[in-house]
């Protein structure tokens, strides 16, 4: 949702919290969900995309709500070569702001249909665990 919000805007999704702020970021992905129809796509959203409740209904018209589960500690790892294209986490203390975030969000984040733990494994296990999840919505 983040690189459709961009397109939208013709502007990075820092320069769209920048110019416009958090609020109107947030109405656009809200707008891009409801645009969506329905059909066999897997839907990359950010992080955020939860906080808004009446996401949650668009998630869910659009398919099974999948929340890839990862620790503070392992997103932390992830995120520190990306994290400046993060506008949340331009701060000098990112690795608490990142712990900040889920342990706000993970109540929201459990709203999922389906949680998958990716800490651990190979992405080819998790792709074949979406893949089920997702035969199995389809029938």
């Amino acid at each position: 949702t983040d690189t459709l919000v961009q397109n939208r805007l013709g502007r990075s999704v820092a320069q769209i919290f920048s110019f416009y702020g958090e609020p109107a970021f947030r109405d656009h992905e809200h707008s891009i969900l409801r645009e969506m129809s329905p059909e066999p796509v897997v839907l990359a959203t950010g992080g955020g995309i939860v906080l808004r409740d009446d996401n949650w209904e668009e998630m869910r018209r659009l398919g099974p709500v999948v929340y890839l589960r990862a620790t503070a500690d392992e997103l932390v790892r992830r995120l520190d070569v990306s994290r400046r294209k993060r506008p949340l986490l331009e701060t000098d203390d990112w690795q608490g702001r990142v712990r900040e975030l889920v342990a706000a969000r993970e109540e929201r984040y459990l709203r999922a249909d389906h949680v998958l733990d990716v800490d651990e494994g190979e992405i080819d296990d998790v792709a074949a665990r979406l893949e089920t999840i997702f035969r199995s919505a389809a029938s």
